[in-house]
């Protein structure tokens, strides 16, 4: 399993010196030495250091080649134990719409709030409006308008007292 980059890094170094071994074994096998035959040095340079450094230090033997790990089964168990983990312990994806949820939600605590303290100030306080009784459900929606400026009035907002039309101001 891959933990960092430099693991993948690795791995690919290796299966591509993997690969340049079994090419010039493959060429040497069959007596193919033609120069002509070759790849241009410039163009890939990288690929002949690694074939030299591989015929100069490794030697792949036929018992070597049995014990190599088979790269794909390991893949699929890696795999099985990541979906198996990875179900357990997702990461939460925070989405954006729940920032309009968010929203949504402190407009109307913020109307069903000031429209609790509007009617509370109203009914019974020392400064309350003896012109009128105002009801919840009006409070309620004359500081749901104020909350999402819309102008809707139930009551008329001149009549009711100042420490009304300062909370509903605000």
């Amino acid at each position: 399993m891959l933990l960092t980059t430099r693991d993948a890094q690795l791995e690919r170094r290796s299966s591509y010196i993997f690969a340049a071994a079994a090419t010039a074994e493959r060429l040497s096998l069959a007596g193919i030495d033609n120069p002509s035959l070759q790849a241009d040095s410039i163009s890939n340079s990288y690929v002949s250091n690694i074939l030299s450094h591989v015929q100069s230090q490794v030697q792949i033997q036929p018992q070597q080649l049995s014990t190599i790990p088979n790269i794909v089964g390991d893949e699929a168990t890696n795999n099985d134990a990541k979906q198996s983990s990875g179900s357990n312990n997702r990461r939460y994806r925070w989405r954006m719409s729940y920032y309009f949820y968010i929203h949504m939600g402190w407009f109307i605590v913020c109307a069903l709030l000031g429209g609790l303290i509007v009617w509370l100030i109203e009914n019974y306080s020392s400064s309350r409006n003896l012109q009128m009784k105002v009801e919840y459900i009006d409070a309620w929606f004359v500081s749901s308008s104020c909350v999402s400026s819309c102008g809707l009035t139930t009551l008329d907002f001149a009549k009711l007292s100042q420490a009304s039309q300062i909370v509903l101001m605000n």
